[in-house]
C-alpha cells in the first residue's frame, strides 16, 4: 500500500504543476508575502480513517486533502479571476484530476470549495478539499 506521506507528496508535485510553488506554511493563517502575479498553495493532508472493501481481507486507507490557493494580483483583479483561477479551480473540483495521482485510488467525497474566492488587499484566496482513498 502507498504511504500517505508518498500520496502527499505525488499531490504536492502535481499542485506545482498545475499552480505554482508551495507556501512555506501549510498551517499558518497569516498568509507570508507573495509577489505581485505569483500565485501559492498551501497543502494538508490529514489521515481520515480505513475503508473496508467488498472482502473484509481488502482496505484502504482515507484521507482528506485540503488545498487554499492564494494570488497576488499584478494587474486586474478580472484578469486573474476569469483566467487562470478558473482554469486552477476547473481542476481542483474534477474528480478526474484526483484520481490521476500516482497513489490515489479514488475519491470518495467530493471535490467542494470550502470557501469562495475572497479578496484581501490585492491577494485572492479561496479553498477547496477532498476525500481520496489510497491504493493498495
Amino acid at each position: 500500500m502507498a504511504s500517505l506521506a508518498t500520496v502527499a507528496g505525488a499531490i504536492d508535485t502535481a499542485l506545482d504543476t498545475l499552480i505554482g510553488t508551495r507556501c512555506g506554511s501549510d498551517r499558518r493563517t497569516n498568509l507570508e508575502a507573495l509577489a505581485a502575479g505569483t500565485t501559492k498553495y498551501q497543502l494538508r493532508v490529514d489521515h481520515l480513517t480505513e475503508i473496508e472493501g467488498a472482502s473484509s481481507n481488502v482496505t484502504w486507507q482515507a484521507a482528506t486533502v485540503t488545498v487554499a490557493v492564494h494570488h497576488q494580483l499584478s494587474g486586474a483583479e478580472r484578469t486573474y479571476t476569469e483566467g487562470a483561477m478558473l482554469i486552477d479551480q476547473e481542476s481542483l473540483l474534477s474528480a478526474a484530476y484526483w484520481r490521476n495521482i500516482a497513489g490515489v485510488y479514488g475519491v470518495e467525497e467530493g471535490p467542494t470549495l470550502q470557501s469562495e474566492s475572497g479578496r484581501v488587499g490585492n491577494t485572492i484566496s479561496y479553498s477547496m478539499a477532498v476525500t481520496i482513498s489510497i491504493t493498495g
